[in-house]
């Protein structure tokens, strides 16, 4: 059995799934209706399970327990970074080319400022 668990963000109700030998977490926006894939970083780069084990909302602000080492740590989308990690983040989806057929773009490149 894994770790359940939940957590708010940005107006969404989440409900964190994360079973014990994957390499990830899985997240349902109760919001959208859609589930995701979650992972933190190891010290080499590789994904691994997200670190908040149990989420908890006081006085404005939202509070995680790493599951590594018990600390208490502020969740915010505003973070740069995991606890000194940098944050992988990763969008896929489907495109729909015309007349309704799919098509994969293994490349995304943006340039931001």
């Amino acid at each position: 059995m894994g770790d359940l668990s939940g957590a708010v963000e940005d107006g969404h109700v989440f409900y964190v799934l994360t079973v014990p030998g994957q390499s990830s977490s899985w997240v349902y926006d109760v919001s959208t209706g859609f589930w995701h894939e979650r992972c933190g970083l190891d010290s080499n780069g590789n994904g691994v399970q997200i670190r908040p084990l149990f989420w908890c909302q006081a006085y404005g602000k939202t509070s995680a327990v790493d599951r590594n080492n018990g600390a208490i740590y502020q969740v915010t989308l505003d973070a740069v970074d995991d606890d000194g990690t940098p944050i992988k983040r990763q969008r896929a989806f489907p495109h729909l080319l015309t007349a309704g057929t799919r098509g994969i773009h293994r490349k995304f490149m943006l340039d931001m400022q």
